[in-house]
């Protein structure tokens, strides 16, 4: 493995530890996929983009953002996290759109900002 990849290995390392520690949860790759897909778009997805993105079902996708989120549209969910929002889409009404939620932003931005800051080795 050439310097460069290891690199890149450890930026994705500090991200993924920071969100862990971050959370007292425990996430699963897919969430995590998830979380930071959704962070990285900057704007709210409609779920079937992500379950496209993602090569899921939608079904799939929908416990992933069930146990990811802490609400769904009025509905408290106990066993979320409170990283992800979930409200109906305006322009379609059997999807939903998914949103960080304050806490899910201000986690992943820690987490890149602590990620690519300058180490010393």
């Amino acid at each position: 493995m050439d310097h460069m990849t290891q690199t890149q290995l450890a930026i994705v390392h500090r991200a993924l530890k920071e969100i862990a520690d971050a959370t007292s949860h425990d996430l699963t790759l897919r969430q995590a996929l998830v979380l930071l897909s959704v962070g990285a778009r900057g704007v709210p997805a409609n779920q079937q983009t992500l379950a496209d993105q993602h090569d899921l079902l939608k079904p799939t996708l929908s416990k992933i953002i069930a146990n990811l989120a802490g609400m769904t549209g009025d509905v408290k969910r106990e066993a979320g996290m409170g990283l992800l929002t979930v409200d109906l889409d305006p322009t379609d009404m059997r999807n939903r759109v998914v949103s960080l939620s304050k806490d899910g932003d201000r986690i992943l931005t820690r987490a890149m900002k602590r990620a690519f800051a300058p180490r010393a080795e």
